[in-house]
């Protein structure tokens, strides 16, 4: 499969605020950010990121984008990097030697009570978050929290309903399927994306720009994208009894057997993204 080889997970489902993939392994994660990572960093540095700026990265897990972050910061500057698991933090900070001079910390805690300095971020960043959360709008008003006045929120989350397979695949169509239903036993949204817009405006923040990114393959490692989301996620739909395994085996098989023909084309799931400030 390359580099890329779908990781394998033990964790079992915990309804709500626990990321339902595999912790501790890089290779989706890897992938996810050669997907989305050029909009991500364009929509970072049109947001004002500079030099000597004190960020924050909540969620950040294995902290790929948080490394960015702090060598954007430079020296001069400041990046935390939260998240609520361990494991991911493990790896983040295995990692940390690479970015040099720039001060960078990574945290465990909750995205609803850092911990965290109110009013003392420039920015605050987050993608592929919310759609994990049971209160993403308290989420929000925390993010808002932790900024200076006139500092900037860049946020990102998906919109799995948007995902495409041409023509027509059902194997995607009820792979994702499952994963809307663990959703819903979750109490969380995968399709949150979508009032990501709203949820911001609601949350106090001004100025808001709206961004959507759906990258979209008719080959390469970038096409087996949810093929490798799935497979993570589906150890938490076979324990909520939602499939057996023997169908996860099938529905992976034929996923992997349509990302091979250049005659089909998968777009991944629309990547929405809001920027905006908190009030002076």
């Amino acid at each position: 499969m390359g580099k890329h080889s779908p990781p394998t997970s033990n964790m079992h489902p915990v309804v709500g605020d626990r990321y339902v993939l595999a912790v501790g392994d890089t290779a989706t994660a890897r992938l996810v950010d050669e997907v989305y990572g050029l909009a991500t960093r364009q929509s970072i540095s049109d947001a004002g990121l500079q030099p000597g700026m004190r960020v924050a990265d909540l969620g950040c897990g294995t902290g790929i984008l948080t490394r960015w972050l702090a060598e954007q910061a430079g020296s001069t500057g400041e990046v935390v990097g939260l998240d609520a698991s361990g494991k991911q933090l493990s790896v983040a900070g295995a990692m940390q030697g690479s970015v040099g001079s720039a001060k960078l910390t990574f945290r465990e805690g909750s995205v609803y009570e850092t911990g965290l300095p109110r009013g003392s971020f420039d920015m605050v960043c987050c993608r592929f978050l919310l759609c994990h959360l049971l209160r993403p709008l308290d989420a929000l008003q925390e993010m808002r929290a932790l900024l200076r006045p006139g500092g900037a929120l860049v946020c990102q989350d998906m919109d799995l309903l948007s995902l495409i397979n041409e023509p027509a695949n059902c194997a995607c169509r009820r792979s994702v399927e499952l994963s809307l239903a663990l959703a819903d036993i979750r109490g969380v949204d995968y399709c949150f994306g979508a009032r990501l817009e709203d949820s911001a405006r609601e949350a106090g923040f001004e100025a808001l720009q709206a961004t959507a990114e759906q990258p979209w393959f008719l080959r390469g490692e970038g096409k087996r994208l949810w093929e490798y989301t799935f497979l993570e996620a589906a150890p938490a739909m076979v324990d909520a009894d939602l499939v057996r395994q023997r169908e996860v085996d099938q529905l992976a098989a034929e996923l992997a057997s349509a990302a091979k023909h250049e005659n089909t084309l998968l777009a991944t799931w629309m990547m929405f993204g809001v920027s905006g400030r908190k009030r002076v």
